[in-house]
């Protein structure tokens, strides 16, 4: 960068050669493109990460999907490919909401 500043909330992350380092910025994104292997259901893709059914279950509740668990990526919006791929990540998606 050139010139010119980055700035969220108030605070200055990136000015001139001067920033905050990324883990300690506070703030996550989200990838536009699911990871979901389209060959499989969505019960099965999260199966395939972790073969605790149990938590699969929940994780799709959460996320607002367990009455699509049978589908297809493809079958699936946007939106709902999203959220399949966050219940895929591991565990700590059990506090997120849909």
């Amino acid at each position: 960068m050139a010139e010119g500043k980055i700035e969220v909330n108030g605070t200055t992350w990136l000015k001139d050669t001067k920033s905050i380092p990324p883990q300690k910025r506070s703030i996550g994104f989200m990838h536009q493109e699911n990871a979901l292997f389209p060959n499989m259901s969505v019960i099965k893709n999260l199966l395939f990460v972790n073969d605790n059914r149990d938590l699969a279950l929940r994780l799709l509740s959460i996320t607002g999907l367990l009455q699509l668990q049978n589908r297809y990526p493809k079958t699936l919006s946007g939106g709902q490919k999203q959220c399949g791929t966050l219940s895929c990540y591991d565990e700590r998606t059990r506090n997120t909401t849909p």
